[in-house]
């Protein structure tokens, strides 16, 4: 008998797998990129420590809040020899930032500029009531909860906004939803 060949049925040539990367190789290269990411993080919190150190930066919540005791001219350096670019009327509310000498370092409006401090009073507003149990944030929305008001009791407002206001609570600043606050 004779044996005969078909193509179709023959077998491809076994090859040799390939074998793995040596051991060790990809390793080190996580840890480069591990201690790269490290050193990037630190760098950046080191120049995040330094601009806020400088007064560039600054936590999200009102620190200290004041009221402008009469019509204030507004300056970008703290010194009189630099002319205002314009005025607070009396009433408004503003945060201290900083002091230089006799000057008040203040953020009103999201920009920073000089008054002069004598023309500052304390932050006390209007005393509105809770018409719930009320949270008071340390940030509004998602800020951590700093303390609750008790339904019906008497707060000073800070700075009334739309949907959120910053109050005065036992001697804590902190944000509350606006919606309950009545004026009494």
């Amino acid at each position: 008998m004779i044996q005969e060949h078909n193509e179709s049925e023959k077998k491809p040539p076994r090859t040799k797998p390939s074998s793995p990367a040596p051991e060790g190789v990809a390793m080190p290269s996580v840890l480069v990129l591990l201690l790269s990411v490290i050193t990037l993080l630190s760098i950046f919190l080191n120049v995040a420590q330094w601009y806020k150190s400088q007064g560039h930066l600054s936590d999200p919540i009102v620190q200290d809040v004041h009221r402008v005791l009469v019509r204030s001219p507004l300056r970008r350096e703290p010194q009189m020899s630099e002319a205002p670019f314009m005025h607070l009327e009396k009433g408004a509310s503003v945060e201290k930032i900083g002091q230089v000498g006799s000057w008040a370092k203040i953020r009103t409006g999201g920009m920073e500029c000089f008054v002069a401090a004598k023309l500052l009073g304390p932050g006390d507003g209007d005393k509105v009531k809770t018409t719930v149990n009320l949270p008071v944030r340390k940030r509004p929305v998602d800020g951590d909860i700093l303390a609750t008001v008790p339904r019906s009791s008497t707060v000073q407002l800070v700075q009334k906004g739309a949907d959120w206001s910053l109050i005065r609570y036992k001697d804590q600043l902190g944000y509350v939803a606006s919606q309950y606050l009545r004026g009494q």
